[in-house]
This record gives structure tokens, C-alpha cells and sequence, in this order.
């Protein structure tokens, strides 16, 4: 198991998008989830941003076994 400094950090649509898992029932799944607050811009609103664990925890029943690679292509 990775330690949480090098884990992968991401906004629920670019989970939704990486496990082909609809984005409202990504969103449902993380809304007890402990997240980071992220700015893609200065002036931008504060969005969540999600542990690739505990993406991988909530939605476990979800995620494909094709999915459970870690290497990025």
C-alpha cells in the first residue's frame, strides 16, 4: 500500500472518467470521503479533490478489474 504523500489526487470527474464510473454515482460514493480543497485557478471556487485510495475503497463494487492497474499509458 502506498503511503498518502504518494498517492494520486484527483477531482471526482477525472475519477469518474478513469474507473468508466457515471459521475453522479461517483459523487454519491465520495460524499463522506475526506478531500483536499484544490484551485485550478487563483479566482477559481474551491473543488474537491479525492485520494485515489479511498476513490478505490468507496467504489470498489464499481471499478473493473482492467482498472485496478496503477500504470498510466
Amino acid at each position: 500500500m502506498q503511503d498518502r504523500e504518494s498517492q494520486m489526487l484527483g477531482l471526482a470527474e477525472a475519477w469518474s472518467q478513469k474507473f468508466n464510473i457515471p459521475l453522479t454515482t461517483m459523487r454519491e460514493r465520495l460524499q463522506n470521503s475526506p478531500f483536499v480543497e484544490t484551485r485550478a485557478e487563483e479566482q477559481a471556487p474551491p473543488a474537491p479533490a479525492y485520494m485515489e485510495n479511498d476513490v478505490r475503497r468507496v467504489c470498489a463494487d464499481l471499478i473493473s478489474e482492467d482498472s485496478n492497474s496503477t500504470n498510466e499509458s
